[in-house]
């Protein structure tokens, strides 16, 4: 009996590890949700993409999230110094611009023959806006180094916060250990997921106020005497360059023999503001690359408001809808939402599908604007009351079309909720495990003499 017990707890405790493993899987049923939308745009009607020479390439709307090209877009790839744009996004969202850092000798160890620096010493002392021109800029590492122990004390924990970070920002494929880009096995991203990155940094207006510099001067500091010219190394912010462009505002180069050349780039014109990364391309061919679709977003593609779009608009907008109840709801589209339209569709060839959710901000529901399937973006419904001109829609429950953000949503509440059933698993069997401990005791030979004994203690007292 007592070793018919002890092996029922082995197998118990081989259950709660599966358990564990079982709540592994959902993050990558995130990514394959991602693929999905990502692989699904139109055949027809949709301008023809170029060819490129990087491997992994992404162009993503900033405002409306949509991707324009997708090449590769969340296969794993060395990102190379590309990493520092989630290592500067981190220092500003942690530090203010005016906070003191001194330079580690640690930081300038870390240093590896050939990798880029700005001759920093031990014991240095800069701001954390000079340190964000020379991690931005020139691209040193040292200056990474010394970010990352400003921020979280040591690098280790830094990469945790690099991840954490990525993983709240929609990421499906990163993991960051350093926050240089110095090749690590373990020390990956994708094209989508550096797209996402870099989005929340074209929202900061310190990353930016540094980032779409092209030249800066480190002013002599407590332990050096001269100043230090610095420059970007990316190509199309400096004039003069023959890959200069007047439309990009920012971006971030990285290059490593495991990583090729990688470039990520930040660029307006007109209603559009874009987001194009190329991973792993062959020398020069990142700006090549980049340059063609830059053209392909600009030549082909537009934002447009919905609310702007006329009688067309708002025939898709009442269409969709369809009543369980009957009853009626007045709303008005929200004027700053965006939708892209391609040269070669008119919004009229756009499928709208409504979802209605009363929220405690007014917002009543979504438009989303699809064409054969492919989300182009959304249209918030605020409710109000009815006046002459705005749309009358009746309120349903209908199910929308889930876009990658979306798809991203589902994956979090997935892990949320298998997370809580590992631990409710796991309650269950400790408790199970304990009381089989206790039958064990109760039945192990040792107990079993012991009651003998005492059983016998008690005929002789009688």
């Amino acid at each position: 009996m007592y070793k018919y017990l002890t092996k029922l707890s082995v197998c118990l405790l081989a259950c709660v590890m599966l358990l564990g493993f079982a709540a592994l899987p959902a993050r990558a049923a995130v990514r394959e949700d991602v693929d999905s939308i990502l692989e699904s745009f139109p055949e027809d009607q949709w301008p023809a993409q170029p060819e490129l020479n990087s491997q992994a390439a992404v162009i993503m709307e900033v405002n409306t999230g949509v991707m324009l090209y997708a090449k590769n877009a969340t296969a794993s790839s060395f990102p190379a110094s590309t990493t520092k744009i989630m290592t500067g996004l981190l220092a500003v969202e942690n530090c203010s611009m005016n906070d003191i850092v001194t330079i580690s000798q640690k930081a300038i160890s870390s240093l590896t023959p050939g990798s880029s620096h700005i001759g920093l010493k031990a014991g240095e002392q800069l701001t954390v806006q000079q340190c964000m021109y020379g991690l931005l800029l020139p691209s040193a590492n040292e200056v990474a180094y010394a970010l990352a122990e400003q921020v979280s004390g040591n690098v280790k924990e830094f990469a945790s916060l690099m991840n954490a970070r990525a993983a709240e920002l929609g990421c499906v494929n990163t993991h960051f250990t350093n926050p240089s880009g110095l090749h690590d096995p373990q020390h990956y991203t994708c094209a989508y997921d550096l797209a996402k990155i870099f989005s929340a940094c074209a929202q900061n207006s310190a990353f930016m106020a540094v980032d779409s510099t092209p030249t800066y001067v480190l002013p002599a500091t407590n332990l050096t005497g001269e100043v230090r010219p610095m420059a970007t190394t990316h190509l199309m912010l400096r004039k003069g360059s023959p890959y200069y462009s007047q439309y990009v505002l920012g971006g971030k180069t990285g290059s490593t023999p495991e990583a090729g050349r990688c470039l990520v780039t930040y660029a307006k014109k007109d209603s559009l503001e874009i987001i194009v990364v190329t991973l792993h391309g062959e020398d020069s061919m990142q700006y090549a690359d980049t340059q063609k679709l830059l053209d392909y977003a600009f030549s082909h593609f537009s934002c447009v408001r919905p609310s702007d779009a006329g009688a067309a608009g708002k025939t898709q907008a009442v269409s969709p809808l369809a009543s369980q109840t009957g009853e009626l709801a007045s709303f008005h589209m929200d004027g700053s939402s965006l939708v892209v339209l391609p040269d070669t569709l008119q919004f009229s060839d756009l499928k709208a599908e409504a979802s209605y959710q009363q929220q405690e901000n007014g917002t009543a529901g979504t438009l989303t604007y699809t064409y054969q399937g492919y989300p182009l973006g959304k249209a918030v419904l605020m409710a109000s009351a009815h006046e002459e001109g705005e749309l009358i829609y009746k309120k349903n429950t209908q199910t929308q079309y889930h876009p990658a953000e979306e798809a991203l949503e589902q994956g979090s509440r997935l892990i949320v909720l298998r997370l809580w059933l590992l631990i409710l698993g796991a309650v269950v069997l400790i408790l199970m495990g304990l009381g089989i401990y206790l039958l064990a005791r109760f039945f192990s030979p040792r107990n079993r003499n012991d009651r003998k004994r005492r059983q016998k203690r008690g005929r002789l007292r009688y």
